[in-house]
């Protein structure tokens, strides 16, 4: 989707209406069985036989899938069903030094050469030994799951060169992100609005006027066209 917005995709059934989700891979449980996904699988159950039958779903956070949502980082960022990993993305990719305070002057994303620079002083500020790399508990804040997220080389440790191109990625998403949300709409992110504002009663004009905003956007496709 070319458009991120503030809509959900996902509520159950709308992959349906929309008429264009086949499943990937069908997987035939019997009692006492289990499958193991990670986040953001769209995900349904269906019983196949004629008694009663309950599924039960476990989430599990430790450790956290940091690798996967790495690898993914722009899908996830632009679908609004998972907006809460967004801030879990956030604080990663600052690892683990973001507060509300850089908000406007870095939180909001920025382009890569800005965004390299922001991420050799962030991992300056980081690395309290100066060896070259962060390592877990190094500096408050530093966990367990920031290091798996900036570690691009699974060696258990972050060079200033793999926070360079994580940063440069969650910071050029963002921008991204925040570029083409509709001004009226970009309150709505990272907010606990968000889910009133999808099933409230709000929820209507909000998927009106994605709409009208997704229309403008073809309009203006087919112009460039």
């Amino acid at each position: 989707r070319r458009l991120p917005h503030a809509a959900f995709l996902f509520s159950d059934g709308a992959v349906y209406k929309r008429g264009t989700w086949a499943p990937s891979h069908v997987i035939n449980l019997g009692p006492g069985d289990a499958v193991v996904f990670g986040p953001g699988f769209v995900h349904e159950t269906k019983n196949e036989g004629e008694d009663c039958a309950a599924s039960m779903t476990f989430q599990f956070n430790t450790p956290m899938a940091a690798g996967l949502y790495r690898s993914f980082l722009p899908r996830f960022r632009r679908t609004p069903d998972m907006h809460e990993a967004w801030h879990l993305l956030r604080s990663w990719a600052f690892l683990g030094q973001f507060n509300p305070g850089l908000i406007q002057t870095a939180g909001r994303g920025m382009e890569a050469e800005a965004a390299a620079e922001y991420a050799t002083r962030l991992f300056k500020g980081v690395d309290k030994n100066g060896d070259g790399s962060v390592e877990s508990g190094e500096a408050l804040g530093v966990s367990a799951d920031v290091i798996s997220f900036n570690d691009l080389n699974s060696d258990g440790r972050v060079s200033m060169e793999e926070h360079q191109n994580v940063f440069t990625l969650w910071a050029t998403s963002e921008k991204a992100v925040v570029d083409a949300t509709p001004p009226q709409l970009l309150s709505l992110h990272y907010s606990e609005a968000l889910e009133d504002a999808n099933y409230g009663p709000w929820a209507q004009k909000l998927q009106k006027h994605m709409r009208k905003t997704l229309k403008q956007e073809a309009a203006i496709d087919k112009q460039e066209l």
